[in-house]
């Protein structure tokens, strides 16, 4: 899914959406996960910025170098959704890969742990891209199928354990379906 981000009339100054009060972003694009990709997720027991601490890095850090916004929307929109419309897992997990590396994303990354870099490493060598969910310390790689993706966790664990860092890894396919809300 991408989205056109928040309106600078709703969405005064730059915080976590979290904290602006604004409504959700426009949807731009949205297309399916194929069926045959697997996220193989490793949540390293590490503390990730959240609540004052992610609003402060905002208010340090924001706004981006424009050449930064751009290379970010370079990969998004020449890479990573051209590769989700042609199915192209290793051009998809490219494009992932590589936006750990630019814009916000790349101060994400880098406020982690050294761990945490080590991590996506790992899951790069066993998968088609690697990349890291927010603020962390979720780290995921996409697999095709389920023996690259099951190869994919036992590495991710292994790697963990060596280290003596308690986690939980998993592996997972993608909702297509999207939220829902139901009552209990």
């Amino acid at each position: 899914m991408l989205d056109g981000g928040h309106s600078r009339s709703e969405k005064k100054g730059f915080s976590p959406s979290r904290f602006s009060g604004a409504g959700p972003a426009p949807v731009l694009a949205r297309y399916d996960v194929p069926e045959d990709w697997r996220f193989v997720c490793a949540i390293p027991r590490l503390q990730g910025a959240h609540g004052g601490e992610e609003k402060d890095v905002f208010e340090r850090h924001c706004p981006i170098d424009a050449a930064e916004v751009g290379a970010v929307s370079r990969i998004i929109l020449m890479k990573i959704l051209p590769a989700m419309v042609e199915r192209d897992i290793k051009s998809f997990g490219g494009g992932v890969s590589l936006l750990q590396g630019a814009g916000f994303k790349k101060l994400e990354v880098g406020l982690q742990e050294d761990v945490v870099g080590d991590l996506l490493d790992c899951l790069r060598a066993h998968t088609e891209g690697a990349g890291m969910s927010s603020f962390g310390p979720l780290c995921f790689g996409v697999a095709s199928g389920d023996e690259k993706a099951s190869e994919a966790e036992e590495a991710a664990r292994e790697f963990l354990d060596a280290g003596g860092i308690e986690s939980e890894v998993f592996v997972s396919k993608a909702n297509n379906a999207g939220a829902k809300i139901e009552k209990s």
